[in-house]
């Protein structure tokens, strides 16, 4: 590794470690603010809160990543433009693909830790950050109440139940959505498939659900399920790890477009950090004296805030459904990366015209 790639490597990842560990000191304050009361005036220790917070941290990494190399990338290499650093490295004959490079190497290293946090540390958190939280949480006056259940059925149809007792093996108030036309309301339902007061609902011409038949007891034909998935503890989708998303994506399942959305959601955001080198590197490398670092900076942060919310945005549209999850996740980014390939093949072409200029001059 030559000298100016040792030089621009470790000033990149200490002013990388210094924002990253601003961010967490600035989002450990603002929670504090919040629930330091509840926390401090409970039983909670300084290393348990201390534990807390770097597990929330871990839930938010792939944002604070991205935050962090882009305010990373406009530090450095405005610094290097302002002291004339970046001239003397053009004049010296790099190309602005390799004054890039060490730009690439950092955001491919977040791209990895991005990943490697989705698939183990994220989700393994997320049951101490539940713990911590409900040992610690205002005890209210009244119950809380009891939220409805969901459990996908391996022909594509989905339960969905207020409750399910174990020893009984009987779940209660059911709804079966069988599919998009047919609808099936159970007062109780035993593992047998037997009903009592059932209610079947179909979809009429007029597209409305009507109801067509009633039934006091009822073998229900076609509805299958085991204990097993009415004990199984239903794990959100953004708190799955990467490689379950990956094998309950190739599964037939009433939620495989929202598992699939979350997937693409998790991957994008992952490699938001590469997509952000190859949008910025053209217009903070190239040679100017009059580049407006002030406008690229505040357009950047506005760019980046409208991404993750448009983002956001195509994550709810995915996964209702109305559009195909890969078309919703990546289209935004097909667009930018289109829109910053632009400005690399203008300053690739100016980098080999200066140098036949020079070649000739010579």
């Amino acid at each position: 590794m030559k000298i100016w790639q040792r030089h621009l490597l470790g000033r990149l990842f200490k002013t990388l470690a210094l924002i990253l560990a601003s961010l967490f000191c600035i989002y450990t304050l603002m929670d504090l603010s919040v629930h330091g009361i509840r926390f401090f005036s409970g039983t909670a220790g300084g290393v348990d809160l201390i534990l807390y917070y770097v597990r929330s941290f871990s839930q938010h990494l792939d944002l604070f990543f991205s935050l962090s190399f882009l305010l990373t990338t406009l530090k450095v290499l405005s610094d290097l433009a302002h002291h004339s650093e970046l001239i003397a490295l053009h004049m010296a004959g790099l190309s602005m693909k390799k004054l890039a490079a060490p730009l690439f190497a950092v955001a491919l290293t977040l791209a990895v830790l991005s990943l490697v946090n989705a698939e183990w540390l994220s989700p393994q958190a997320l049951d101490s950050i539940d713990a911590f939280r409900a040992t610690h949480a205002k005890r209210k006056k009244s119950e809380l109440r009891s939220h409805a259940q969901t459990a996908s059925l391996g022909d594509g149809s989905e339960l969905v139940y207020q409750s399910f007792d174990p020893k009984e093996k009987t779940l209660f108030d059911v709804f079966w959505l069988r599919n998009s036309k047919e609808i099936w309301h159970i007062k109780t339902l035993t593992m047998q498939g037997i009903g009592s007061f059932v209610d079947c609902f179909e979809r009429n011409a007029n597209k409305q659900m009507a109801l067509i038949r009633s039934f006091e007891n009822l073998q229900i034909e076609g509805l299958y399920f085991s204990d097993e998935e009415m004990l199984q503890k239903f794990v959100p989708f953004e708190n799955r790890p990467l490689k379950t998303l990956l094998f309950q994506s190739v599964k037939p399942g009433a939620d495989v477009s929202a598992i699939r959305a979350h997937l693409h959601y998790k991957l994008a955001l992952a490699l938001l950090p590469l997509l952000i080198a190859f949008t910025l590197s053209p217009h903070l490398l190239r040679f100017s004296r009059t580049k407006p670092l002030f406008l690229i900076a505040s357009a950047s942060l506005f760019l980046l805030v409208g991404f993750l919310t448009v983002l956001d945005g195509m994550l709810i549209l995915a996964e209702n459904r109305v559009l195909p999850p890969a078309i919703s996740i990546w289209l935004l980014s097909i667009f930018s990366l289109l829109g910053a390939a632009r400005q690399w093949i203008e300053g690739i072409a100016n980098s080999l015209r200066r140098s036949k200029n020079d070649d000739f001059a010579e």
